[in-house]
């Protein structure tokens, strides 16, 4: 299953290289805080989740775009800057690719599904009941 992907994800983002950007907060849960940290973590941990989408984790390219995206394009310039907007824009570009390759297989699955038969069926983790 996901196991694999998983153990993946954590070696990217284990808990001690993160703790610097967590802070807690006053209900006790965990906020991600960038500007505690300083500008070479955060394009090390850009960088990770860059890198992690291309383990089809295509969800990290996501998570890549919308924390970093004020880093790399509202913030005034430093130098790690040119890096983190080179790793957000092209995690925008994967993840829409993504996108586009998963709703066009759904797309087609779910409109040859019956004609393919037994084939349809064996490729699917679920059988829909009724009429195809």
């Amino acid at each position: 299953g996901l196991y694999p992907f998983a153990t993946l994800l954590l070696l990217l983002t284990d808990h001690q290289s993160l703790s610097p950007f967590l802070s807690a907060g006053s209900n006790s849960t965990d906020k991600m805080n960038l500007e505690r940290v300083s500008n070479e973590d955060k394009l090390n941990l850009c960088r990770k989740y860059y890198l992690g989408g291309f383990a089809l984790l295509p969800f990290l390219w996501l998570v890549n775009v919308v924390w970093f995206f004020r880093e790399a394009f509202m913030k005034p310039q430093f130098s790690e800057q040119p890096q983190i907007k080179k790793y957000v824009k092209w995690s925008g570009v994967g993840l829409l690719l993504w996108i586009a390759v998963l709703t066009t297989w759904i797309s087609i699955y779910q409109t040859f599904r019956p004609i393919w038969g037994a084939v349809g069926d064996y490729i699917s983790f679920t059988i829909p009941l009724g009429i195809p």
